[in-house]
């Protein structure tokens, strides 16, 4: 477990709750791009339960053309990182 330290006491941070609470869609994908894990907030955001989603490609909630796809195809064939509308894409 990572800790933050914080007037000299070490105060533990729980990642999954933040992680949970996320208020835009976050997603964690696997080489194939298929979706292992997903933020609350994609549920109302593609109108599909996150438990739907998983092991499923993200352009199908996104579009095969997306800006999105296009970006992290390019990512993935340079083996490189960028960030795209607050999103941080590495290979």
């Amino acid at each position: 477990m990572k800790a933050i330290w914080e007037s000299k006491k070490m105060k533990f941070v729980n990642f999954e709750e933040i992680w949970l609470a996320t208020p835009f869609p976050a997603f964690v994908l696997n080489r194939e791009l298929e979706i292992l894990a997903a933020s609350n907030s994609t549920e109302s955001i593609f109108f599909t339960s996150k438990k739907q989603m998983y092991n499923e490609s993200l352009s199908n909630f996104v579009g095969k053309n997306s800006v999105l796809m296009d970006a992290i195809r390019q990512v993935l064939r340079q083996k490189s990182s960028t960030i795209l509308e607050y999103a941080w894409v590495s290979s």
